[in-house]
């Protein structure tokens, strides 16, 4: 990234519309148009996004069908005793601290309560997500996100590397400056598709340790700085 553009926490020159209408055209055209898909409750959803947190989407997904099978509703968790618990979801790793968190979780909010989040602006909300133990910014801005449609873009570990190798952000910039940024200058209405996208973007051709740069599908885009 070119000097001074740390300065304005992102490159000015790519915090654009135009440059983002673009960005989404090639990971669309390389990935198709991403669906959402919504668990049968909020409160599953926010339990999903706790045993997401550090994990394989592989041992997140068994961790979350075996909780399914156990339980019928999210409530019904409460009445499960933490080793128990965290018995059942022993895939994600660090089955613990997670059922500890998953239990007090369901203790502090309801399904209710996490409803009428959707009616309060982004950052009440968001506040609101992250004062519960266990819920981090970026799992309370997929959460958002996903569910409510808020513009918010969560950053994970492969879009914080696509960031910084295309020239839009510093190397050392804070994922919170980059969710922050991204999502004052974003389009709301491509929030999720990139986010979606850039994620398999960074799944199938911008890996952490062998980029396939020659054959990315937005190499016309990148600085490749790596």
């Amino acid at each position: 990234m070119r000097r001074g553009a740390e300065s304005t926490k992102g490159n000015p020159r790519k915090l654009d519309k135009i440059f983002f209408q673009r960005l989404n055209q090639y990971l669309k055209d390389a990935f198709g148009l991403p669906h959402s898909h919504k668990e049968k409750s909020l409160l599953w959803s926010l339990i999903k996004g706790i045993l997401s947190q550090n994990t394989s989407d592989k041992n997140r997904d068994l961790a979350f069908s075996r909780l399914q099978r156990r339980v019928s509703n999210a409530e019904e968790i409460a009445s499960i005793p933490v080793d128990k618990l965290a018995s059942i979801i022993r895939p994600a790793g660090l089955s613990m601290v997670r059922a500890a968190r998953i239990k007090k979780m369901i203790e502090n909010i309801t399904e209710e309560e996490i409803r009428e989040l959707g009616k309060l602006e982004p950052d009440e909300a968001m506040e609101r997500l992250i004062s519960i133990d266990g819920i981090g910014v970026k799992t309370a801005a997929v959460f958002l996100l996903f569910n409510f449609g808020f513009p918010l873009f969560p950053v994970d570990t492969h879009i914080r590397r696509i960031l910084v190798r295309m020239g839009i952000f510093a190397r050392g910039t804070s994922t919170k400056i980059m969710q922050d940024v991204m999502s004052k200058y974003l389009p709301c209405d491509l929030h999720f598709p990139i986010h979606i996208n850039l994620i398999n973007l960074g799944r199938n051709f911008c890996k952490s340790g062998k980029p396939m740069c020659n054959i990315c599908p937005i190499e016309i885009l990148c600085e490749r700085n790596i």
